[in-house]
């Protein structure tokens, strides 16, 4: 990860990668200014284990094709057991920008404390598990269509689900 700081912003290249093989990492930001650069990639995960807990920070995202997060394998480790496997934790936090995963990666992605995240995930149904966790004061919005391997809503209504238009599907069914 490199960071940097002008004018009270933080500015990261946010890139998890292991010196050994699936090490796990824990990456925490707390009540922070965060903004991705237009020529860095948003947050990549590969190789390796990680959470990442995001608490009430400004999160401002220029990344060149819209993504909030990528969790698949590189050019790091072995080619089919380079993958990424993420938890990521949102408290109190918003997020904008798609999530891509790929066919050996996992994530876990957990909203809590009235978190909002816009944004596709795993648009091109690629992943290998995708478990989504909302709490009834945490909200989605949908920027097209979605997949997700198992959902735990606590509002089984899905009244903080903005579908706005797209299809959310769960273990290969829509449930919208």
């Amino acid at each position: 990860m490199l960071l940097w700081v002008k004018d009270r912003i933080i500015y990261l290249f946010f890139f998890i990668f292991p010196i050994f093989h699936h090490i796990l990492h824990i990456i925490k930001f707390y009540n922070v200014v965060m903004k991705w650069r237009k020529d860095m990639k948003s947050e990549n995960v590969t190789n390796t284990t990680a959470t990442i807990n995001l608490t009430n920070n400004k999160i401002t995202n220029n990344d060149s094709k819209g993504n909030f997060l990528r969790v698949r394998k590189d050019s790091w480790g072995n080619s089919g057991s380079n993958w990424g496997d993420v938890t990521l934790n949102m408290t109190n936090q918003e997020a904008d920008g798609d999530i891509v995963i790929d066919s050996i990666s996992t994530l876990t992605m957990n909203l809590k404390e009235k978190s909002l995240f816009n944004g596709k995930i795993n648009s091109e149904n690629n992943a290998k598990s995708i478990k989504l966790v909302l709490d009834k004061k945490s909200k989605i919005k949908l920027t097209g269509d979605s997949y997700i391997s198992s959902l735990e809503d606590e509002d089984r209504s899905y009244d903080n689900i903005d579908f706005n238009g797209y299809k959310l599907y769960v273990n290969g069914t829509a449930i919208n």
